[in-house]
């Protein structure tokens, strides 16, 4: 039992830069994952500073990936998750709310 909760647990470090975005973000977000069958879960450090934990699916499209869920650590609501992976290379769809003003951007970024 123990051996299979290892083979299914990663250790992750991830870089990225947010596009068309205002403010000061960090760019290093360690993440623990679980994976299996597709279904992933764990807790990271997100670009707010903030930890955020995160349940959702993994849907394979030849060698790319979709993760598609929801993640907290962003408000107080749980956010709707989407991430596009090939190989170490991702990108992800963002979104600023200020009082007047609406912005949206792309997080670019590196897991290993």
């Amino acid at each position: 039992m123990i051996e299979i909760i290892i083979s299914c647990l990663q250790i992750l470090m991830a870089v990225s830069i947010h596009l068309n975005s205002w403010g000061n973000y960090y760019s290093l977000h360690p993440d623990l994952r679980f994976t299996t069958q597709r279904t992933i879960t764990g807790a990271y450090y997100n670009s707010g500073g903030r930890l955020s934990f995160y349940a959702g699916r993994e849907v394979a499209i030849s060698e790319v990936f979709l993760e598609i869920g929801l993640a907290s650590g962003y408000g107080e609501k749980a956010t709707p998750m989407l991430r596009y992976r090939k190989g170490n290379v991702f990108i992800v769809p963002a979104y600023q709310e200020a009082k007047k003003e609406s912005v949206y951007g792309v997080v670019l970024g590196g897991q290993f």
